[in-house]
Order: C-alpha cells, then structure tokens, then sequence
C-alpha cells in the first residue's frame, strides 16, 4: 500500500476509534434538551418547577453545545496533524488528551443537569420523563 494511502488509513481508524469510545459527545446536550422538553410538556409543573428549569439552558447545555465546538476542532487538529508525515506524536497525544478531557467534561455537565432535573421533577416524574424512547432521527441538527 502507498505511504499516503496507509496515513489516511490510520486516520479514518484513529477518529472513528476516538469517536466511537461510548456514547457520542453529541448526545450529551440532546440527552438534556429532550428530558428538559419532556419535563416541560409532559408534566403538571408548578411555577416554582418550571422556573427551575428555565435556568438549565443557559447553565447546561449552551456551555455543553460549546464543549462540541471545541471538541469538533480538536478532532479537526487531530487530522490535521496526522495529515504531516512528519507529525510529532507527542503534539498528537497532547491534543488527543485535550480532546478527552473536553468529553469528560461534557459527560459531567449532562450527569449534573439532569441531576438537577430530577431533583428539581422529582424521581417519579423524571422516570417518566426518561422512560419515553428518544426519536434520534429530528434533533436540531
């Protein structure tokens, strides 16, 4: 096989196994929008529930829609580095890391919002809201 062809090779296989390790970061955000949603059409809210929940856009899932962005163009710097044969694996490693962290950090906002939606729901009411099979085809995107 040509050089070239072995180095898009390693890089087809290098972002599908970085990207396929567990749930895609992307769910995380739809995740909170569709319990939010859920939360909101589905169940008889109080005012003090549904004033709660008017905070999670702006505390969780802007920030986490952020988080995509940044991992998005690490995933972008990633490729472009193994794109130089030349590349030095040691910037590589150092953005993969980055990389990592930034979906640690979005699986982590995810945990907490929706933590903060079942308290704020309560327990009964968050098993109804999670228990409804998402639709994964019409998101936002």
């Amino acid at each position: 096989m040509p050089e070239k062809g072995r180095q898009m090779e390693m890089m087809c296989k290098g972002k599908r196994a970085h990207m396929m390790d567990g749930m895609h970061p992307i769910m995380y955000s739809i995740l909170v929008e569709r319990a939010l949603m859920k939360a909101n059409s589905l169940l008889n809210l109080t005012d003090t529930q549904r004033k709660e929940l008017a905070g999670i856009p702006e505390k969780y899932i802007y920030p986490m829609i952020r988080k995509e962005a940044d991992l998005k163009i690490s995933h972008m710097k990633i490729i472009g580095m193994l794109h130089d044969p030349n590349f030095d694996p040691a910037k590589v490693k150092s953005e993969t890391k980055a990389s990592n962290e930034i979906k640690l950090e979005m699986a982590d906002m995810a945990i907490d919002a929706l933590a903060y939606i079942r308290n704020t729901i309560g327990v009964e009411n968050f098993k109804k809201v999670s228990e409804m099979k998402p639709n994964m085809g019409s998101e936002r995107r």
